[in-house]
C-alpha cells in the first residue's frame, strides 16, 4: 500500500513537470536582475564662509534659544532650506543675507550624551559619478560624562542642492 502511494506521488510529479515542459507554459524565461553598485569617491562640497553677522545670526537661529526648533519632536533633525519662505518658517521676521537662488542652508539637530559632547565636523559630499549627495556629521562624545543628554545643532551654507541628501551621523 505504501509502495502504491509513493508510485502515485512520483507519477503526479512527473505529470506536472511534463505539462510545464510540453505546452502548459508557453515560455519559461530566466532573467538575471542587474544590480547597480556605485563605487563612488565622494568629493567635499565647500561651504560658503558667511560674514560674522550672518554667522552670529545663524548660530542664534539654530539653537535652543529658537523656541520653534527647541519644540520640534525627534532626536535627529536634518533639513535643507532652499528659499526665504522656508527660512521664515523657522525664524519669523528674521531676514538673512543669503541668495537662495544660488545657495541653500543645510541644518540639523542631533542628540549628544553629556555636556562635553560637541560636533567635531559636518560636511557635504557629492558623488561626481551620479550626482548624489551625502552629509556627514561627526559628534565627539566624552565617555566619562554621561550625566545628561544635550541637543547639538549644526548648519552650513552651500551651493544650491535641491535633491535628496543622505544623512550620516557618526559618534566618535
Amino acid at each position: 500500500m505504501l509502495h502504491n502511494k509513493i508510485t502515485f506521488s512520483l507519477m503526479a510529479f512527473v505529470a506536472v513537470i511534463g505539462l510545464l515542459t510540453m505546452g502548459g507554459c508557453d515560455k519559461i524565461e530566466v532573467v538575471e536582475q542587474e544590480t547597480k553598485t556605485t563605487d563612488c569617491d565622494y568629493t567635499i562640497v565647500n561651504h560658503i564662509v558667511p560674514t560674522t553677522s550672518t554667522q552670529n545670526l545663524l548660530d542664534s537661529v539654530f539653537s535652543d534659544s529658537n523656541s520653534i526648533l527647541k519644540n520640534m519632536s525627534g532626536d535627529t533633525i536634518f533639513h535643507a532650506i532652499n528659499s526665504e519662505q522656508e527660512f521664515q518658517n523657522i525664524c519669523f521676521g528674521t531676514t538673512i543675507n543669503v541668495d537662495f537662488n544660488a545657495y541653500c542652508i543645510i541644518w540639523g539637530r542631533v542628540l549628544g550624551t553629556g555636556m562635553p559632547s560637541r560636533i567635531s565636523s559636518n560636511n557635504l559630499y557629492v558623488c561626481l559619478l551620479d550626482s548624489t549627495y551625502k552629509y556627514d556629521v561627526s559628534v565627539f562624545v566624552n565617555p566619562e560624562h554621561y550625566t545628561q543628554m544635550t541637543r547639538l545643532y549644526f548648519w552650513g551654507i552651500y551651493p544650491k542642492v535641491e535633491q535628496n541628501i543622505s544623512f550620516n551621523l557618526l559618534y566618535q
